[in-house]
């Protein structure tokens, strides 16, 4: 969030930020996998319920016809009984005139119409016995046919069911299991958002602290600026070729990340005609007062000149301190900076350009270069 490069780590409050951003971004695309699923699943669960509906209803007529089928042979069962019975009387009646010859037959007849009325009567009889006969065997073995095709039906159906009922079951399943997982991941998202604001709030604690409060460390009091601007990723000439690339995927020539106050400072200083040594990984804002100093660089109290003012105690700034480059002298007390990678914004991105007045206070070192 503020300065560190060569082997320094990224600040604790931008670099947990980062992390859990991109840990509920992908919790969040888990979540909208789930769910889309879940969606899925549920389409299926619903086509499952009508077609189980559906073939309830289809088995419910089958087995109606059934019952009905069932009852005609119950019907024709009775009939044939009563024409058995019917049959067995007039079988009598034959049977006891075909115990005559045709000779004994013609002598009792008191007539020759009488003896063809007699012989008529027997041949009606077989006829009826045949044709009654035929037709309620071929009526039985109709409707057991018939019978045995709509149990076949109703058993497909019943079986069609129990398959269906397994694929509900298994859907069923699956869409519980996606729901499951969409709630888990939703809980993830909750959570690394809680904890993202909570870091965003410790962060501006630190921010107030570093505005307001005072601290006893190297004499320094109370740091205090005004008018804060910002200009985007890339302003104050800062080249495209650093501020481009996201922060820190860039070593600048000075060994030092690319987007954070010391590269822009080093940058800024090259830009005035004087040369910047590379820091090979004692880079932080916090170390620039002790290792420029050892190499001849004058590091005071003053701001005039072409300078860079140093905030070194690491207590102000999250341990790795903040460097500003001084653009002009106001009034009052007061300098004008310009700087990277100050105040992120809420919701923002770090690493950007911005310009303030600071308030020259003790405590503050500046750092001239030649």
């Amino acid at each position: 969030m503020l300065c560190y490069t060569g082997t320094a780590l990224a600040d604790q409050f931008d670099n947990q930020i980062s992390a859990l951003t991109q840990q509920a971004q992908a919790f969040q695309q888990q979540a909208n996998s789930y769910d889309a699923q879940a969606t899925t699943y549920q389409a299926k669960v619903s086509q499952l319920e009508a077609q189980i509906s559906a073939l309830q209803v289809q088995i419910q007529i089958n087995q109606d016809q059934y019952d009905k089928v069932s009852t005609e042979i119950a019907q024709n069962e009775a009939k044939l009984a009563l024409e058995k019975a019917d049959l067995g009387a007039d079988l009598k009646a034959m049977y006891l005139d075909s115990a005559e010859s045709p000779l004994e037959m013609l002598a009792s007849s008191g007539s020759l119409s009488d003896f063809f009325d007699k012989q008529q009567y027997q041949d009606t009889v077989q006829e009826k016995m045949q044709s009654v006969m035929s037709s309620v065997v071929a009526l039985e073995q109709q409707l057991g046919n018939q019978k045995i095709q709509i149990t076949s039906i109703i058993n497909s159906e019943h079986q069609q069911q129990g398959q269906l009922s397994t694929s509900q079951e298994q859907a069923n399943s699956l869409l519980a299991l996606a729901q499951q997982n969409a709630a888990a991941a939703n809980a993830q998202v909750v959570s690394a958002n809680s904890q993202i604001n909570n870091l965003r709030a410790q962060q501006a604690a630190m921010f107030a602290n570093l505005a307001g409060s005072s601290s006893g460390g190297n004499g320094t009091t109370t740091l205090t600026f005004r008018n804060l601007s910002f200009g985007g990723q890339c302003g104050g000439g800062y080249p495209a070729d650093l501020c481009n690339p996201s922060t820190d995927a860039v070593i600048d020539q000075w060994d030092l990340y690319n987007r954070e106050c010391v590269s822009y400072a080093a940058w800024a200083m090259t830009q005035r005609g004087a040369t910047v040594p590379s820091f090979d990984g004692d880079g932080n804002a916090t170390d620039w007062p002790g290792y420029l100093a050892a190499r001849g660089y004058l590091v005071n109290n003053d701001p005039s000149g072409s300078a860079v003012v140093a905030i070194a105690p690491a207590s102000l700034i999250g341990g790795v301190g903040h460097a500003m480059v001084v653009d002009s002298i106001e009034a009052d007390g007061w300098i004008h900076v310009s700087q990277y990678n100050w105040w992120p914004t809420e919701n923002g991105p770090y690493g950007l350009y911005s310009e303030m007045d600071l308030k020259v206070i003790p405590g503050l070192e500046f750092i001239h270069f030649r």
